[in-house]
């Protein structure tokens, strides 16, 4: 569709970004799902730090009559060599591959999204997998583009890589996302790749405030491994030091690490169902918090998986772990 364009003020763009926030930074807007706080926190490996500023679950959300978009993306660290970005309209959703992009070169996004004018509902959803900037965002030149106002409940999901989005193929299509956009919650993930449980995070998300909390850590405690005592530990420590803002009281949910397709043992000779276990028995004592038995949500199946991935849902398992884990939250 050949239309002529116009350019949107990047601090409109700015205005429209849900699960974080924009900063201009060298004339772009680069996307970051952490506050500067918890950036802190995650700080001590190359695997942290590039997994980090991955825009996993961040999205601009407007309403506009436009036929057309067009952006400008600049893809900076990644943990995967993966460069989608999914254009939701209406409910459909477009997935623009920017492959074959080199990391750390811009690369211009078209995406026509329908024939006639009429107002629609946009969400754009970010990689999840790469750092992501942005130095131009355009749209048809007689149409208008107003962000949206949300007055939805507040979700923060915390975790490791499963819960940042691997191996979606696509970030609309993790099951943190899957499940907010059916529930019509706003997110905020939090999940890191390779994250294990650890106490001292609940001092770095002090202050936040939600409606649903959820927490889960357990597949990387397996492969470290991490003694159940200590695993136990964490959990317990981390909910008594959390410290929300005054007057938020979410429903907090705790998830067992997921089931492995391969389900092996770690070098101290337990299988990630022994971490199952020890988090229930931390779930049991504490009131107020839900167990969500991280068993229950995807098969041990390989066609949930990726071939040649024993431990990350593929587009079908994200599916399927958003559809079981969706009680939890009514």
């Amino acid at each position: 569709m050949s239309v002529p364009v116009k350019s949107i003020p990047l601090s409109l763009v700015a205005d429209s970004t849900r699960g974080g926030y924009a900063g201009l930074e060298s004339s772009k807007l680069l996307f970051h799902r952490m506050t500067p706080k918890m950036e802190g926190f995650f700080d001590r490996t190359d695997q942290e730090r590039i997994r980090k500023v991955c825009a996993a679950g961040m999205r601009l959300v407007f309403e506009s009559d436009t036929r057309i978009i067009r952006a400008r993306f600049h893809f900076g660290k990644a943990a995967r060599q993966i460069f989608t970005v999914d254009v939701i309209v209406d409910g459909i959703i477009h997935t623009v591959d920017a492959a074959p992009c080199l990391q750390g070169e811009e690369v211009t996004l078209w995406q026509a999204v329908a024939d006639n004018h009429k107002p629609r509902h946009f969400e754009i959803w970010l990689s999840a997998y790469a750092e992501t900037s942005m130095s131009e965002f355009s749209i048809e030149e007689n149409a208008s583009l107003v962000p949206s106002i949300l007055s939805r409940p507040r979700w923060i999901a915390i975790g490791d890589s499963i819960t940042q989005g691997m191996s979606a193929s696509s970030p609309a299509r993790t099951w943190v996302a899957t499940l907010s956009r059916n529930l019509k919650l706003d997110v905020t993930n939090l999940g890191v790749g390779g994250a294990i449980m650890e106490a001292d995070l609940a001092d770095y998300i002090s202050g936040e405030s939600c409606d649903f909390l959820t927490i889960a850590f357990g597949t990387n405690d397996h492969t470290r491994p991490c003694a159940l005592v200590d695993y136990q530990k964490a959990y317990s420590d981390f909910i008594s030091r959390l410290s929300l803002a005054e007057g938020c009281s979410p429903r907090i949910l705790i998830v067992g690490p997921p089931v492995r397709c391969d389900n092996p043992k770690n070098s101290i000779d337990l299988e990630v169902v022994d971490y199952q276990r020890a988090v229930k028995e931390v779930c049991d004592q504490i009131p107020g918090v839900t167990y969500v038995d991280g068993f229950s949500l995807v098969p041990a199946e390989q066609r949930y998986f990726p071939e040649g991935d024993v431990l990350h849902p593929n587009d079908l398992g994200m599916e399927t772990f958003a559809k079981n884990i969706a009680p939890f939250f009514e």
